[in-house]
């Protein structure tokens, strides 16, 4: 029968201290000389920047800044706002304030739902306004519409017949 050995625990520690001649400690040697010849080699690498930095102050030149210290990483840089410029009419508009009475959306709006007499859609009206020259720029005029016609029906200017469908008021 073979012997058992006893088996180590899993974690459990190496007894301490190196063999003398053990492969490690030879490999701690030369780690050590390799060391000493690198600090030495900084040494003179120093010394030579040493007299370089001297050479440059007698010839005035200036020592170069260090970079500042900018946003930590991970921080996510701002963000610029760019304006933007839209071509066409609305780029060379510059008009403030109310428009000036008669001009208003809701006047064209009276004016177009008492040009057909009953009830119209909203895209109708949006188109109606148009045609009947209401100048504007704006690329969702329909809401606009739509917020100028629920102005208008709680000053009862305009009634509403159905869903999207709006008649004169009375």
């Amino acid at each position: 029968m073979a012997k058992k050995r006893a088996k180590r625990r899993r974690g459990a520690k190496r007894a301490k201290g190196m063999a003398a001649g053990s492969p490690t400690q030879g490999l701690v040697a030369q780690l050590t000389v390799y060391q000493d010849e690198l600090r030495g080699q900084v040494a003179a690498l120093q010394s030579e920047i040493d007299g370089i930095s001297a050479a440059l102050a007698a010839l005035g030149a200036r020592k170069p800044k260090a970079k500042k210290a900018g946003r930590r990483p991970g921080r996510p840089a701002k963000r610029k706002v760019k304006k933007m410029v839209r071509p066409g009419p609305r780029a060379a508009v510059a008009r403030r304030g109310p428009r000036p009475e008669g001009a208003r959306m809701a006047d064209y709006i009276a004016k177009v739902l008492g040009a057909a007499g009953g009830a119209m859609s909203l895209k109708d009206i949006t188109v109606g306004i148009v045609k009947a020259g209401y100048k504007t720029s704006s690329r969702n005029l329909g809401n606009q519409v739509s917020m100028t016609l629920n102005q208008m029906k709680k000053r009862k200017q305009v009634r509403k017949t159905g869903r999207g469908m709006y008649a004169r008021g009375a």
